[in-house]
């Protein structure tokens, strides 16, 4: 349940947490889709929460190759498919036939709309953006009243958050300042509101060395090519350590933030 008001909901340090180039990264997600089972796991509780509806709107903001929506376009009214790479929205497209899916090629930062829905939905895309507090608030504008706006961000006590953190500080000398679900939940009460968290474990499995160097930057925030010789061994070397029947398995907890709109 929302308390607060929106206009005075403003947290400068939201900020201050890593801005991740979805350029970098674009391709280490595909592969990461590839050997998870986060799209259907994930997926599975994200729908669960939503309880989807027939006389719902939905937008699914960075919706990727919208798995999300694959999942409910026949249970809701309408869907907003909005993303900044069209190759990501051509993917939904041919995996769906239905005149209730709205493709919207561009920025949540540059969409604008008349228009308000049951749920706004954005998972694992608050990094991408530099203004959080921005895209936070921009998503409750547009969450109608009653309407719950879903945040997913990766838990502090993923697995895979502390492969990031571990492999960041041991390349870098510093400390990485990725967004995890429990700190923007503490921001959130700080600032009057009542989020609701649910966590859910999904599992990585790479099946060699060399597909997990191409995931470096995903990872480790490393681009493996541009890597110098003695951070390609450290990278190898802790890889190694992970191995498991010449596969790399990483846990993964994510975190899903329920805000439901009472204004």
């Amino acid at each position: 349940m929302i308390k607060a008001k929106v206009t005075k909901f403003t947290v400068k340090s939201l900020n201050e947490f890593e801005t991740i180039d979805f350029r970098k990264i674009n391709r280490d997600i595909r592969i990461f889709f590839r050997f998870s089972n986060e799209k259907t796991i994930l997926v599975r509780e994200i729908v669960r929460i939503m309880q989807p509806q027939k006389s719902y709107s939905v937008i699914d903001i960075g919706c990727g190759e919208g798995y999300v929506i694959r999942e409910i376009h026949k249970k809701v009214k309408k869907c907003v498919a909005l993303d900044p790479d069209p190759e990501m929205l051509d993917i939904l497209k041919q995996k769906i036939e239905n005149s209730n899916v709205f493709f919207v090629p561009k920025r949540f930062e540059d969409y604008e709309s008349n228009e308000k829905f049951d749920i706004t939905l954005t998972s694992h895309t608050l990094s991408f953006f530099k203004n959080k507090w921005n895209a936070i608030k921009k998503m409750l504008y547009y969450t109608k009243k009653g309407g719950k706006a879903i945040i997913v961000l990766h838990s502090n006590s993923s697995e895979q958050f502390r492969i990031l953190e571990e492999m960041f500080r041991k390349a870098y000398k510093k400390r990485i300042n990725h967004i995890y679900a429990e700190a923007l939940c503490n921001h959130l009460v700080a600032c009057g509101f009542e989020p609701k968290l649910d966590k859910v474990e999904t599992v990585l499995r790479l099946p060699s060395l060399d597909t997990a160097c191409e995931m470096s930057y995903f990872l480790f925030r490393i681009d493996y090519q541009k890597a110098t010789s003695e951070i390609k061994n450290l990278i190898r070397k802790y890889l190694e350590r992970r191995r498991k029947n010449e596969h790399i398995e990483i846990k993964t907890i994510h975190g899903i933030i329920t805000l439901q709109k009472e204004f």
